[in-house]
């Protein structure tokens, strides 16, 4: 794995997006994503009661790279790119030097859902992944019952690899959780 990764935090971009560093500024989307029952309706999390709770979230996004563990983008639409304001976010974190490997999450705000903005950054931060970072294996656990999600995977040629029962647990019940993962061939 490439560990000049985490010298200066890439900015990507993508055709609708750019995927900037995260800031203390975009707690209170943070907040308002890890609040929302509806978007946390498949994440083993309890949903966020107190804006604290978003800064502190936002500060552990932004403290992963600054101990090489994590790289999380705020996505931002191009077209409101003067507003810079988050509309999701995601990247790979339990980033593991040795196995080269690190797990891929994400979310999206719910006004932005089903028009294929996950699938876009994902497949661009899948890349990074694999082509800067030089990582073998990503994975996701996804619920089960989360088809968007799993479309999105599929669609940049993730494997299920099982089913992990009882995996995680949040708001008074437990949750299974899929296995996928793709594993670069052409390790140089």
């Amino acid at each position: 794995m490439d560990e000049k990764t985490f010298e200066i935090f890439p900015v990507l971009e993508t055709e609708r997006l750019i995927l900037r560093q995260m800031h203390e500024k975009d707690a209170p989307q943070v907040f308002d994503f890890n609040s929302n029952l509806e978007t946390l309706r498949y994440v083993p999390r309890d949903p966020f009661t107190k804006i604290e709770q978003g800064l502190k979230k936002t500060n552990d996004l932004i403290n992963g790279f600054k101990e090489k563990k994590a790289l999380w983008w705020t996505f931002i639409l191009k077209t409101d790119i003067n507003n810079d304001k988050l509309i999701g976010y995601g990247g790979l974190f339990d980033i593991n030097v040795e196995a080269t490997k690190a797990e891929l999450g994400y979310g999206l705000l719910q006004p932005y859902w089903g028009q294929g903005i996950i699938s876009e950054a994902v497949k661009k931060i899948v890349e990074y992944g694999f082509y800067e970072m030089k990582l073998h294996r990503i994975y996701a656990l996804i619920d089960p019952a989360n088809t968007a999600s799993i479309k999105i995977v599929e669609k940049q040629n993730f494997i299920q690899e099982g089913l992990l029962k009882d995996d995680a647990y949040a708001r008074n019940k437990y949750f299974d959780m899929l296995m996928y993962a793709l594993v670069q061939k052409n390790k140089e």
